[in-house]
């Protein structure tokens, strides 16, 4: 079988092979990357892998099992894709951007699965986590200026994206979903999907190791990705004063973009609009020296974090399926995380981790407390196993070759 696969960002491999630089991190494509060394192992299966690059022209890239195409994407660039890979299946990873789409007003839907990722169209209105528009508006930064990406052309875009994605969604048969969040909204913008369930493999660190207490930084929190209100950041920093009066010694390691970018006046330059109201609301709150950005991390780097850390938190407006959450709960890291989108799938109950709703500052203090409290004696066995029967390769091989069997059909 020929399968096709069309991402927005290329594989790790495929830059290596393009800058020639072997150190590329494996952490770049996270679990889509883990997904395609599964099927490097299929017999029979030839895999070759399209995305949109900075190139005048169509590059091939032939790696080690894997054929990667860099292209400009215009329309004469997927005709010719298509004729050069003559693929049996088309499986399109995400729904949020317009390549996607045009691959498909170009070469149709026939023998394409989509996957669902954060679904944009549904995200685009809790984009500002709560925070005021006449606030965001206030803080609007020389950088966000220059670049003309502020929070509001960053919204802007992805409302686009999100008639994109519905356009999508609406034009082909067969999609790929984990949550009940995705399933029901990808079913609302077209009820003649064939939705697939199918989990996602996680990055290979992840898959050994177990969190102990007694290893860990007591009252250390770790989250990822917080660099713009989506993730509720400023939410955390809220309730972070209150906690900080029964645990005075919590520290916080934020994996991802320094939003800060230091204090000198390169660094208050190049500060996003959402740099500066964090930065604010830090001095304000009194909480200099609290809140360390780690910077970009790999995936070795990420599970050190958790290890050390005394919970994860995951303070969202919207999720589907955090991998990050996953790959806490696979090595037994307490968690916490809002009651939004797909999350409730993953922590069904409190054997699981912790919900509480978005922006309710009291209860999130009171997660973070009551984790403290309890995580010398946390059993994280029911949560592992559960973790790791989501998060099984060949299990997850297995059904996504049976997903490819039926939509190539």
């Amino acid at each position: 079988m020929k399968v096709l696969w069309i991402l927005n960002t290329p594989l790790p491999e495929a830059i290596s092979l393009q800058t020639g630089r072997p150190d590329v991190s494996h952490s770049t494509g996270s679990w889509v990357h883990a997904m395609a060394r599964l099927l490097e192992q299929i017999p029979g299966l030839e895999l070759s892998v399209a995305a949109p690059a900075r190139v005048e022209k169509a590059i091939i890239l032939r790696g080690k099992a894997i054929t990667h195409y860099l292209l400009p994407t215009r329309k004469q660039d997927w005709e010719w894709l298509r004729e050069q890979v003559q693929p049996d299946l088309i499986h399109i990873h995400g729904t949020e951007y317009p390549c996607f789409l045009e691959w498909v007003k170009t070469c149709g839907n026939s023998h394409t699965v989509v996957s669902l990722q954060g679904l944009v169209s549904r995200i685009a209105d809790k984009y500002f986590g709560g925070i005021p528009e006449e606030t965001l508006r206030q803080y609007v930064s020389f950088r966000d200026r220059i670049r003309k990406d502020s929070l509001f052309d960053q919204k802007k875009n992805l409302v686009y994206r999100g008639s994109c994605e519905i356009e999508l969604l609406k034009s082909v048969n067969h999609v790929i979903g984990r949550t009940a969040w995705d399933r029901s909204n990808a079913l609302e913008i077209n009820p003649n999907l064939q939705y697939h369930t199918l989990s996602e493999p996680l990055r290979e660190p992840f898959y050994s190791g177990r969190w102990k207490y007694d290893e860990c930084v007591p009252f250390r929190i770790f989250m990822t990705q917080a660099h713009y209100p989506l993730k509720g950041l400023h939410t955390f920093l809220e309730a972070l004063p209150s906690v900080l009066k029964k645990a005075p010694d919590v520290s916080v390691h934020i994996a991802g973009p320094d939003i800060l970018r230091g204090t000198g006046l390169r660094g208050l330059l190049l500060r996003s609009g959402y740099g500066r109201y964090i930065a604010d609301m830090i001095h304000e709150k009194g909480l200099e020296g609290r809140i360390q950005f780690i910077g970009e991390s790999d995936a070795g780097t990420v599970k050190h974090e958790l290890m050390q850390a005394n919970l994860f938190l995951s303070p969202s407006a919207i999720e589907n399926s955090s991998n990050a959450l996953c790959e806490a709960q696979i090595l037994g890291v307490p968690v916490i995380a809002t009651a939004v989108g797909g999350t409730p799938d993953l922590i069904p109950d409190a054997d699981h981790g912790r919900l509480y709703e978005f922006n309710d500052t009291a209860a999130l203090t009171d997660a973070i407390l009551s984790t403290f409290a309890d995580s010398c004696r946390f059993d994280a066995s029911s949560m592992i196993r559960t973790a790791a029967k989501r998060h099984d390769r060949q299990t997850i091989l297995r059904d996504l070759l049976k997903i490819y069997d039926e939509v190539a059909g």
